[in-house]
């Protein structure tokens, strides 16, 4: 994996859209986005279409792993908090694994730690790009109440993964209007073009979104548009490496929502 200046220049000049619409966690109904109408983002006349129905099977629990029932928060009870919910967005590889958590919208903490407990004892199951298994991420979503709970365990395979209804959410990410500034990188990789891959005449690139951590770090990132799913390894590997100046919001840091074109590098790139 390679760091030129001449990509960073590239990518840094990208002007990127959002496809779709941001679902919504109480308030609105969350629209299904296997079937909800999606635009496609362009760049530089290149479109980036939203994965074909039947194509995507999306990350989620695995087969065997019974719906879990989470005990309600000691801490919110003692706080005489009656209820609430949390969203732990999850990237699970393509081998079953969970390498990376982070609660991404909660109406108080304590519920975010609750999911955050639970969640490395729970069995995942993989993506499946045309019938291949590929990293991606998944947003478990959890409604607590003190005397009962339930569970709404969402697939999410595209942008802003079940944020709270506005308003509701103590905790929860903010895509990148709503940030003081725009997204400043201060590290980047990009990946190579996988062996075997016979590019067209297009430029290789795929579209991915991801969070941005208080601290700048790049979490959970998800491919929502490839030509190939060979290339989506690459272009998770490479984004997670990806480092920003912290997001501000109202001049404090936050938890940020970004999208981006990823290029992939032509195998004759190191003799140029």
């Amino acid at each position: 994996m390679r760091i030129p200046p001449r990509a960073l220049i590239a990518l840094l000049s990208l002007g990127v859209g959002i496809i779709g619409t941001t679902p919504v966690l109480g308030g609105e109904k969350t629209k299904d986005k296997r079937t909800a109408p999606a635009h496609a983002v362009t760049d530089a006349g290149k479109a980036f279409p939203p994965f074909a129905r039947g194509d995507l099977v999306p990350a989620g629990l695995g087969p065997r792993q019974a719906t879990p029932e989470i005990p309600f928060p000691g801490a919110a009870t003692t706080r005489s908090i009656p209820k609430g919910k949390a969203v732990l967005s999850i990237l699970v590889d393509a081998d079953n694994r969970a390498v990376d958590f982070l609660v991404t919208s909660a109406t108080d903490p304590t519920f975010g730690k609750a999911l955050e407990e639970i969640a490395p004892r729970l069995t995942y199951q993989a993506a499946r790009l045309k019938g291949i298994a590929i990293p991606a991420r998944y947003a478990f979503a959890y409604d607590f109440e003190a005397r009962s709970t339930s569970t709404n365990a969402m697939d999410n395979a595209t942008l802003l993964p079940s944020k709270i209804a506005p308003g509701k959410a103590a905790h929860s990410a903010h895509p990148e209007s709503e940030l003081d500034q725009t997204l400043e990188l201060t590290r980047m990789a990009l990946p190579d073009v996988p062996a075997g891959y016979t590019p067209t005449n297009d430029p290789v690139a795929v579209l991915v979104t991801f969070f941005v951590d208080e601290t700048g770090r790049v979490r959970i990132p998800n491919v929502e548009s490839a030509a190939d799913p060979v290339l989506v390894p690459g272009a998770i590997a490479a984004v997670s490496h990806w480092t920003f100046k912290p997001a501000l919001r109202h001049g404090k840091p936050v938890l940020a929502f970004a999208t981006r074109v990823v290029r992939f590098l032509p195998p004759a790139a190191d003799s140029r």
